[in-house]
């Protein structure tokens, strides 16, 4: 039996349960906040949000183990908004060139921003279980 869970204004749990916002952001508004860096890809897009939409049913059923879900996703989704960006300023285009096109835009810098603060929560979080259990 999972363990009751202790605070619902977790802000880890908020930011999973804020995926059907980001999704329909996204899709209705063509507002594109949480994967920025799967923009122009938008099957790859709908499996992550439905990935992430699994991760925040995992931290439901196992609250002990959302601060762990919450950092590998973090950390996946931080290196993808470094990859896309470092791929756009590696693989120069005329885009680019011509001006039309800045490395790191402030959606990205967003997205960067919530993944990376959940990334620290978690990891933060976590290690300090650690160090009061003696476990992983």
């Amino acid at each position: 039996m999972a363990p009751e869970r202790q605070n619902w204004l977790d802000p880890v749990l908020i930011y999973y349960a804020a995926t059907l916002l980001f999704l329909f952001l996204d899709y209705g508004a063509d507002i594109s906040l949480r994967l920025t860096f799967l923009d122009g890809l938008p099957a790859w897009r709908l499996a992550y949000y439905a990935f992430l939409i699994g991760c925040f049913v995992l931290m439901l059923k196992w609250p002990q183990w959302e601060n762990v879900i919450g950092l590998v996703e973090s950390v996946v989704t931080v290196a993808g908004i470094i990859i896309a960006t470092g791929m756009r300023v590696i693989l120069v285009s005329d885009e680019m060139i011509e001006g039309g096109r800045v490395p790191l835009n402030m959606r990205e810098l967003a997205n960067f921003v919530l993944s990376g603060a959940m990334a620290y929560v978690s990891y933060y979080r976590r290690m300090r279980a650690v160090g009061r259990q003696h476990i992983f």
